[in-house]
């Protein structure tokens, strides 16, 4: 069997890794507030809801602010550090690979995490994940399903390639 044979059906470098934009989201709308706060656009609530919101928002308002902007910028480095150095990590080959045939385990009908196992290793990945891990889908259509032959490339555990093994055409008469 040559590398002919295998197609790439998902790629973690070709998924858009949406979890990267929560932090950003986060201290953008944190600066916002706090502009919003700083230059008393605010006013008209107080004037609505009164002292109590005023007395609220003085406590608690900046504390929150400043807390929203840490995690936006913790979270912004955590997120963008993983995803390169994975990537990083995979350029470099440093990965290992799994071959086999796939079976496909939901350990529970109401949960949406399944286990596959290629060539005696086991993954889990979850069908509803929005970061830029495996769910279970390729890139153009289809799922993973029990009795394909992948090939899995990954780095502890988290999956970074899904090869799929090319079934030749049969030639059996009708």
């Amino acid at each position: 069997m040559t590398d002919a044979d295998w197609i790439i059906v998902w790629d973690f470098r070709d998924t858009f890794p949406w979890y990267l934009i929560t932090g950003p989201a986060m201290v953008a709308g944190a600066s916002l507030l706090f502009y919003f706060k700083l230059l008393g656009y605010d006013a008209w609530i107080s004037d609505v809801w009164g002292a109590v919101y005023a007395w609220i928002s003085r406590i608690l308002g900046y504390p929150i602010i400043v807390l929203v902007l840490v995690a936006g910028l913790f979270g912004t480095y955590l997120s963008a550090s993983h995803f390169l150095g994975q990537r990083a990590a995979f350029e470099r080959g440093e990965y290992a690979v799994s071959e086999g045939m796939a079976a496909v385990i939901n350990p529970s009908p109401a949960s949406a995490a399944q286990v596959l196992e290629v060539g005696g290793e086991s993954f889990e990945y979850s069908v509803h994940d929005g970061a830029f891990d495996f769910a279970g889908r390729f890139t153009e259509g289809g799922i993973v399903q029990t009795g394909m032959q992948l090939r899995i490339s990954h780095i502890d555990g988290r999956i970074l390639r899904v090869e799929r093994r090319e079934q030749p055409p049969t030639d059996t008469p009708h």
